[in-house]
């Protein structure tokens, strides 16, 4: 209680509470974006804003989309029917994917792939509100029923808000042996988008990409360019709080930056001292605001591991940023410490 009483006066209590602040604010802020671009890809039907659609040249012979040669994560589908009041698509992924909220069950896995299984994952209002006649109930399970065979729903997903993801039933790509000749991919390698031919086993497999519209793109252009725009007002938020409560918390200290002085501490040791404990402060905040709240999140679900790099980085950044600043403002009030020594530094005041 002293301690707190101590900081109080000397300032340093409104300096964690500044950083404090300033760190539940970049976290919330890197929350809120991670939860927009979920959104984003729930509201776009599980297709990642980034993703393109492709036909095959020549759809005679069944491709195993596991010799798919890249080191890149994807994400395929194959849109199966899309005249029904819901849309059946075909699936398969290799190594992580975006798993969207599901209502019960589990998704998808990469052990559900290429072995020999019939499985299906539902949209919430697949089977109750729409395609009732293809979903149906033996010994306790629920089944789907699509292109003549049946599947075993193995989850039902759906967000907490309606969206097309309701009406969407996956399942998995290697139960047909033909498919439709439309399909959309979701990744991250340029070659892949770019090409004009896949590399299945080193073997070149001739494609036709399908120009499909350009509006999901213009959304999430400006998607990010408001992201970009928030960030920026953040650093300005926190570059102009830094230099103002750096400041204040100087003034507060001329007591004891006096008696340093007074007893041969050179203005050097003052000064590495003052920009040691400022920092010290500055990183336990946000340490403490980062850690705590990803922790809770994690733990609550409330971060999609697909995103866990997006959601981090920025963290880590934003604690750079920060640090940056901290600096900053202590370099700028380092001209003020030094006026307070005269010309022949006999004098701190």
């Amino acid at each position: 209680m002293e301690k707190i009483k101590q900081w109080q006066r000397d300032g340093t209590l409104w300096l964690i509470l500044l950083y404090l602040l300033l760190s539940i604010l970049v976290v919330s802020t890197n929350y809120y974006q991670i939860k927009q671009q979920e959104m984003n890809i729930i509201s776009r039907g599980l297709y990642t804003p980034t993703s393109f659609a492709f036909s095959l040249q020549d759809s005679s012979q069944p491709i195993d989309w596991r010799q798919l040669d890249t080191k890149k994560t994807f994400t395929l589908f194959n849109e199966l029917d899309t005249k029904k009041d819901y849309k059946d698509r075909a699936i398969y992924f290799n190594k992580d994917t975006f798993i969207p909220p599901m209502q019960s069950g589990r998704y998808f896995t990469a052990a559900d792939f290429y072995k020999g299984k019939r499985l299906a994952v539902l949209g919430k209002q697949v089977g109750k509100s729409v395609g009732k006649e293809d979903v149906f109930k033996k010994n306790g399970n629920e089944y789907f029923r699509v292109a003549g065979k049946t599947f075993e729903v193995i989850g039902r997903m759906g967000a907490s808000y309606s969206s097309d993801l309701d009406k969407i039933a996956l399942i998995n790509i290697d139960a047909f042996d033909r498919l439709p000749n439309v399909y959309v991919m979701n990744t991250k390698d340029e070659t892949l988008k770019q090409g004009r031919a896949l590399s299945i086993n080193q073997n070149r497999i001739p494609i036709q990409v399908i120009d499909r519209g350009d509006q999901g793109a213009q959304r999430y252009l400006g998607l990010d360019s408001y992201q970009k725009g928030l960030w920026i007002t953040i650093a300005s938020i926190m570059v102009v709080s830094s230099l103002l409560f750096n400041h204040f918390w100087l003034n507060k200290k001329k007591t004891e930056l006096q008696i340093l002085w007074e007893h041969g501490i050179s203005i050097k040791q003052v000064y590495i001292h003052i920009m040691l404990q400022y920092l010290v402060i500055v990183s336990i905040c946000y340490a403490l605001v980062c850690l705590g709240s990803s922790a809770l999140f994690v733990s609550l679900g409330k971060i999609n591991p697909f995103f866990l790099v997006d959601y981090t980085l920025p963290l880590l950044t934003g604690y750079g940023v920060i640090l940056l600043l901290s600096l900053l403002s202590i370099y700028l009030s380092k001209g003020g410490l030094l006026k307070q020594i005269d010309g022949k530094g006999k004098s701190f005041l």
